[in-house]
């Protein structure tokens, strides 16, 4: 069945909703100044949801989205004032050019995060590059290189990159430097050298961040080439059912199996 036009502008504004929440750094994280624009960020994003909520549950939403009314639905979400990323993003980098030191790395870390590719977010990250490369702080920023490649573009990402697996010291920055300069690297019909220097990259990464989730993220394609082929025992998983029973995987060897990993994020 296709979705209506009314249950897709739904399900896009869900869309926007879940992709604001995973902007804001962990609030517990940072410096006392980058939590509170956090905080600051989090309040108006759980406005919007109220907002959003209550225009959904409207009997005028309600009523357009049973006719289908493509207009009248458009019409009330653009009165629907989305969070301003940039706003914040501004305040972030007010906030850390009152600081110096590892106090203002977070900020223009966070700067970064809600600017995207915008003239502030540049800022943040220029000074990040001239004044604070080998700080430990910056693995909160690192650790998102999807952000760092949308803000600066392929080109200068990498050189940011490479300048931090250069000068900094600390084993969890320089292993994510070092993991996304991998992917940048192995990228298709990549060039002999760039593909062996990737791979390089990606085992020093991996031995930097041992025992971390990005030593596992590393290990993951590998484990799946090596384990987890079509006509290979699998390997063996235990756990306890709902029941309280203990159980592997390998006691129901020889039977049809269907595996359903689920958690809550």
């Amino acid at each position: 069945m296709k979705m209506t036009m009314a249950r897709l502008l739904a399900a896009l504004l869900a869309g926007v909703l879940a992709a604001q929440e995973g902007k804001p750094a962990p609030a517990n994280s940072g410096t006392a100044a980058q939590r509170k624009v956090v905080a600051a960020y989090e309040a108006a994003i759980k406005d919007y949801q109220a907002r959003s909520k209550a225009l959904m549950a409207s009997e005028e939403w309600q009523k357009a989205q049973k006719a289908d009314d493509k207009d009248a639905l458009k019409a009330m979400r653009a009165k629907l004032q989305a969070v301003d990323m940039e706003s914040f993003a501004k305040q972030a980098l007010a906030e850390a050019q009152q600081r110096s030191g590892d106090d203002a790395v977070p900020l223009y870390c966070q700067a970064v995060i809600y600017g995207g590719k915008s003239d502030t977010a540049k800022s943040a990250f220029a000074a990040l590059r001239e004044q604070h490369v080998r700080s430990a702080q910056l693995t909160m920023l690192l650790e998102s290189g999807g952000i760092i490649a949308r803000a600066l573009g392929p080109a200068d990402a990498a050189s940011f990159l490479e300048q931090v697996i250069a000068e900094n010291q600390d084993n969890a920055a320089r292993a994510w430097a070092m993991y996304w300069r991998s992917m940048q690297l192995n990228g298709r019909n990549a060039p002999e050298a760039d593909l062996k220097r990737a791979k390089e990259l990606a085992a020093q990464a991996e031995t930097l961040a041992a025992g971390t989730l990005l030593a596992a993220k590393i290990a993951a394609p590998r484990f799946e080439k090596e384990r987890l082929q079509i006509g290979m025992v699998a390997p063996d998983i235990e756990g306890v059912d709902t029941d309280g029973t203990a159980f592997k995987l390998s006691d129901y060897r020889g039977k049809v199996v269907v595996l359903d990993y689920w958690g809550f994020w």
